[in-house]
């Protein structure tokens, strides 16, 4: 398998966030016609009736590994379909390749992990620690997936990053509909996505092939005036 820089490097990529905007978002988008498509956590899973407009592939699938979002069946399915699975830092060593971190915020004891990579024989890429920890610093708090995601991206020599379906946690997901959950990010959890939004804002000035696309973009454009 090539390097994950090399895979994403000079690539015009689209990732597809997970927020109820992003069906208007990807109006009058072919996002099939970008060279890779990015999705974040459980948001792999599109309904038929879906695809139209979120598009049929997944490239690249940039994951949180919580317990609650992924199966035994999901890790069969990503290696059927050739998903480049990248997950966070925190997590970064399911693939073996180092210390496994933070093991409790994914409610999972080391040995558990260490047990099931080995049945699920995946090599996962994923967000290097030094990165990862710039970008909590840049960020202020603990950074979402979809942002982590996009950040990534760019530092690996993407030749473009644009995205739909992110309103920094304003609305619903598009295929859950968990009002609780969405008041836990915004109030109790570490994401801090105010925040987050702002801090995320100053850094994309820097990076001219970075596309906000949709509500982000009303969002970036409002809040530069």
């Amino acid at each position: 398998m090539i390097e994950y820089s090399e895979f994403v490097s000079g690539k015009d990529i689209i990732v597809i966030g997970p927020a109820a905007c992003v069906v208007d978002d990807c109006a009058g988008i072919d996002v099939n016609s970008y060279d890779l498509i990015c999705r974040l956590n459980w948001h792999w899973k599109v309904p038929a009736d879906m695809i139209p407009i979120l598009g049929s592939r997944t490239d690249i699938l940039y994951h949180c590994f919580n317990g609650d979002q992924f199966s035994e069946s999901d890790i069969g399915t990503w290696k059927k379909r050739g998903f480049r699975v990248v997950a966070r830092n925190d997590l970064r060593n399911i693939a073996a390749r180092n210390d496994l971190r933070n093991i409790a915020a994914a409610h999972h004891k080391r040995k558990n992990w260490k047990e099931k990579n080995a049945k699920w024989g995946v090599e996962l890429d994923y967000v290097d620690g030094d990165f990862f920890s710039q970008c909590t610093r840049h960020l202020g708090t603990n950074p979402s997936t979809g942002v982590l995601a996009i950040m990534h991206l760019l530092e690996m020599g993407a030749g473009s990053v644009s995205c739909v379906g992110f309103d920094f946690y304003q609305s619903l997901y598009w295929n859950r509909s968990v009002k609780n959950e969405l008041d836990y990010i915004n109030n109790k959890s570490d994401h801090k996505p105010k925040k987050q939004f702002l801090r995320f804002r100053e850094l994309m000035r820097d990076h001219d092939n970075f596309t906000p696309i949709g509500k982000l973009k009303k969002m970036l454009e409002v809040t530069e005036k």
